[in-house]
């Protein structure tokens, strides 16, 4: 026995028979080489053999037959070594033509497996085992699976059967096979479910192999199964045995076992294997086969997501694998497997795909992710379907990568960072080792369309997650909802705008470094949205053009827009133009510029309701009207000692047909301010400014002024508007003066006037607008001279009543035109000839008092007559009320004489004349003076009336 096994045999005693019978107790086989632990490989508690009779007269005993029975084989693995007991066991055929093997029978024995570890044993498995082992017999019908191999019954060949004690609660397995001298065949069917401490029980239905070999140790194998069948246990502990030293020379074994260890397949299949090599280097073996997926459920360990009814071919070589479209499912989720593996050694490479068009995101989905992706996940929170295709890498140059592709087909998810749901989006997401790539995934809601990019870098497990997205909408409607989007300071600023409408928007967003919250760049371009600006609330509609909000500024490039409300538009172009920039600093608005342009802006009260207090309450006072242009350079809000605002302007202002209610009323006013430039602060007003006026034209109270210059300032601690250096022209004559007007103490606004002139054509300044001196009957319809004098007047500006100043009024070379009313006085005096209506000049000296001027005098004088009083004129409705005496010729500014006044003409006689009506509509009564009652006789008889 020692001869064949090749081990060292120990027995308590051995009783020998005449008849060649041997009676064994208490048999014990073990290697050679003994360890310090019991390492036995057989016991059996009764062993009885025969030997032949003839051989043991011939001192050559041959075992004819043995019979053990109540036996524990004990397959044994020291851990610290990984020495298997087994090893020393090698079953040798006697020697000899006419040697045979014995009959071996083994009965009611116990197949143990056994870890040994730092001295101590641990049985990890017992099967009940049957052995029957003895010489084939030609006769003997072959099973069903014998038949389908070719097995030719020789003299030396042996059959041999196992099986597994029919214990009721476990299955029971079954070999079959033949054994001659270089060959083994083997056939039947094997189950682990009788291994009640292993992780999972298997069962061979069909089992057929066929082991070639020689004495050089070279061999070949075929091998068949089907119906391999894997179970998973439900058992509280599970142990697997230790791979045999042998099968780790495979290295593709060695692949399989880490293969079977991280996704623990599960199912039925069937396996083709044909193996050529020796025993001697198994590592170098030629290995070809195939494994039939019929129904595997395989779960990854480190993805724990189910792949369930698996079917397809695995081929395998001795250092590759190869999978050939496989297709599982997940409940309703199809799956398709395929890739490869090579090298199984230190230069292995792999590559494995799994693709799916119906992939479902859910729950099963979510748990197999780790950690980091779980993060991802509840950032998007999607649900629905998608194709995806992962793809699973290894080379030795490049290393590992894991990329997976996921075209999303039928999902909502709502980006935690972004607001507006992404309903039914496509796109792709790729899922790469180090990040993952957002690209065009496009979700429509109704008129919405929101696009998604970027890229997330999940990093290792105590590495924060980083990601930068970049989300496209278009004609994405304003809400709080966006605005949601912003930290605080961008949601006031933005808020403060007050902007509706729909815009087109993209958004970059990105994970800062230490965790702070997301930084978030915001694009909008307006879509003809309304909106008022918070640093100048004036509505406006039609709102195009785009801005860029960071965490730093918001910047405003090209906005423009018309004015919104009842404001009419006059030009078709856009009313308002703005670029500029506000500052984003603690949470608040800061500093901030802007360039703002506009055109046929309507000045009405929308307007003044969008002006800082100081300045609408002084629009409110002067009232105008009309349409301006404007072109403000440069507005610069910033905050300076201790937090005060500023706001410093500069620009230029065109005022077209403007008019303002003042006294008097300032009307069609074609002007430019070339220069507007100052300082205002919140809450105190204005600080400091200056304007360089010009003026093309304007009208006071009808009387138009051309190429009217100016340069005005502010004068902070006057609280008034200073003009110096006005010069204009008026109907080719000069005006020069000084302007101050500002708020008073009972805060009102006030004016103060000192002008002189000089020069001024009297017959165009007493044309009526719109008449043209072409228009006249002949050259004496009108009034011509040249005036000169002075005008100082002080008021508040839109009370009249208040007026109060003084003008001097001198004109010379004055022809007095038949059209004028002047020429009723002469008609009265019957002057009639062409001369009589010529004068050296007039003079005018009065005062202005609330709504009327007071001539203190008013003297004429020409070579045919000469005329001197007093009275008064209301400068609202134009009556009069003057009393004027009629001379002699005398010089306007001389005082009169007696002889000077009876001189020829008048000269017999002084008439004095009482003006009232209008100065368009006079009427006169006339008087002589009692003491030339006589006289005046020669004037004519016709009686005293007014005309």
């Amino acid at each position: 026995m020692a001869e064949l096994t090749n081990t060292k045999i120990k027995t308590k005693s051995v009783v020998f028979n005449s008849n060649g019978s041997v009676f064994i107790e208490q048999l014990v086989v073990k290697p050679h080489k003994s360890q310090p632990y019991d390492d036995s490989i057989l016991k059996a508690e009764r062993v009885s053999a025969r030997f032949s009779i003839g051989s043991l007269l011939l001192l050559r005993p041959r075992l004819k037959e043995i019979n053990l029975e109540n036996f524990v084989f004990d397959a044994q693995c020291d851990l610290d070594t990984g020495r298997w007991n087994i090893a020393a066991l090698k079953m040798s055929a006697p020697k000899g033509k006419t040697a045979k093997m014995p009959v071996i029978l083994l009965e009611n024995g116990l197949l143990e497996y056994t870890k040994i570890s730092e001295g101590h044993a641990k049985v990890i498995a017992a099967i009940p085992i049957d052995v029957k082992f003895g010489p084939a017999d030609k006769d003997e019908e072959k099973t069903e699976q014998e038949q389908l191999l070719p097995v030719e019954i020789t003299e030396d060949c042996y059959r041999f059967q196992v099986t597994t004690a029919g214990w009721s609660r476990f299955g029971k397995s079954t070999l079959r096979g033949f054994w001659r001298p270089g060959e083994v065949i083997i056939t039947g069917g094997i189950s682990s479910t009788n291994v009640p401490t292993l992780e999972k029980s298997w069962t061979i239905n069909i089992l057929a192999a066929v082991l070639n070999y020689r004495q050089d140790n070279s061999f070949s194998l075929k091998f068949r199964i089907r119906d391999l069948i894997n179970k998973q246990k439900k058992q509280v502990e599970t142990l697997e045995p230790e791979t045999p030293l042998f099968l780790k020379k495979f290295k593709a074994f060695a692949a399989l076992q880490k293969f079977y260890r991280r996704y623990r397949p599960l199912g039925k299949a069937d396996i083709e294997l044909d193996v050529i090599g020796n025993f001697d280097d198994l590592g170098a073996a030629s290995v070809r086969g195939k494994v039939y997926c019929k129904d595997i459920q395989i779960y990854d360990r480190k993805f724990p997501y189910k792949v369930e009814n698996l079917t397809g071919v695995i081929e395998l070589t001795e250092n590759s694998a190869s999978l050939n479209n496989l297709v599982g499912k997940h409940g309703n989720v199809e799956l398709f497997l395929s890739g490869y593996s090579r090298d199984f050694g230190p230069d292995r490479q792999y590559q494995l795909q799994i693709t799916s068009s119906n992939m479902i995101l859910d729950s099963d989905l979510y748990k197999a992710l780790n950690p980091k992706q779980k993060e991802i996940w509840s950032y998007f929170s999607p649900e629905g379907m998608a194709a995806i295709n992962y793809s699973l890498f290894l080379h030795p140059q490049t290393g590992k990568r894991m990329t997976l592709s996921a075209e999303l087909l039928d999902v909502n998810a709502a980006y935690h960072y972004f607001p507006y749901p992404l309903k039914n989006p496509r796109g792709t997401l790729l899922f790469d080792r180090d990040d993952i790539i957002v690209s065009d995934v496009v979700s429509h809601v109704e008129d919405e369309q929101i696009t998604l990019n970027g890229r997330i870098q999940p990093g290792k497990e105590d590495q924060q997650l980083r990601y930068h997205l970049s989300v496209q909408a278009q004609q994405l409607q304003l809400s709080n909802k966006l605005f949601g989007l912003l930290s605080s300071p961008f949601k006031e600023a933005v808020r403060q705008l007050k902007m509706q409408g729909k815009v087109n928007l993209t958004a970059d967003i990105t994970e800062p470094e230490k965790g702070d919250a997301p930084d978030v760049k915001i694009a909008l371009e307006c879509l003809g949205n309304s909106a008022t600006l918070g640093f100048f609330p004036y509505p406006l509609k039609n709102i195009r053009g785009h801005l860029t909000i960071t965490k730093d500024d918001i910047k405003l490039r090209n906005i423009t827009a018309n004015a919104a409300g009842s404001i009419r538009i006059i030009s078709e172009s856009p009313t308002v133009k703005v670029n500029g920039r506000i500052d984003l600093t603690d949470n608040a608005m800061g500093n901030a510029q802007f360039a703002i342009s506009a055109n046929d802006i309507v000045l009405d009260e929308q307007l003044r309701a969008a002006l800082p207090e100081g300045i609408g309450s002084l629009y409110h006072a002067v009232a105008p009207t009309g349409r301006i242009d404007l072109d403000l350079k440069n507005i610069s809000i910033s905050n300076k000692d201790k937090g005060q605002k500023y706001t410093d302007f500069e620009g230029s202002v065109k005022f077209k047909d403007c008019s303002f209610n003042t006294a008097p009323a300032i009307t069609q006013v074609q002007a430019v301010v070339k220069e507007f430039k100052g300082s205002y602060k919140n809450g105190q007003g204005l600080q400091n400014a200056r304007i360089d006026l010009a003026a093309e034209n304007l009208r006071i109270k009808d009387k138009r002024i051309t190429n009217l210059t100016a340069d005005i300032n502010y004068d902070k601690q006057l609280r008034k508007w200073v003009t110096k250096g006005l010069i204009a022209n008026c109907y080719n004559g000069r005006l020069t003066g000084k302007l101050e007007f500002g708020r008073s103490a009972d805060n009102t606004f006030e004016y103060l006037l000192r002008t002189g002139f000089e020069g001024i054509d009297l017959r165009q300044f007493l044309q009526k607008p719109g008449h043209s001196s072409k228009q006249q009957d002949n050259s004496y319809s009108h009034s011509t001279g040249t005036m000169s004098g002075s005008i100082s007047l002080a008021a508040v500006v839109d009370n009249s009543y208040s007026r109060i100043g003084r003008c001097k009024l001198l004109i010379s070379d004055m022809r007095v035109g038949k059209a004028s009313p002047l020429a009723k006085l002469l008609e009265v005096l019957k002057l009639s000839a062409p001369k009589d209506f010529i004068f050296d000049q007039m003079f005018v000296d009065s005062y202005i008092r609330h709504n009327k001027m007071l001539f203190e005098c008013f003297d004429l004088s020409g070579p045919a007559a000469a005329f001197v009083g007093t009275g008064s004129l209301d400068l609202q409705n134009s009556e009069l009320d003057l009393t004027l005496t009629a001379r002699g010729r005398r010089p306007a500014t001389a005082e009169p004489s007696v002889l000077r006044s009876l001189t020829e003409s008048l000269s017999y006689a002084v008439v004095r004349m009482k003006v009232g009506g209008t100065l368009n509509d006079p009427q006169i009564t006339t008087k002589t003076l009692p003491v030339f009652k006589d006289s005046m006789k020669i004037l004519g008889t016709r009686p005293t009336k007014s005309h």
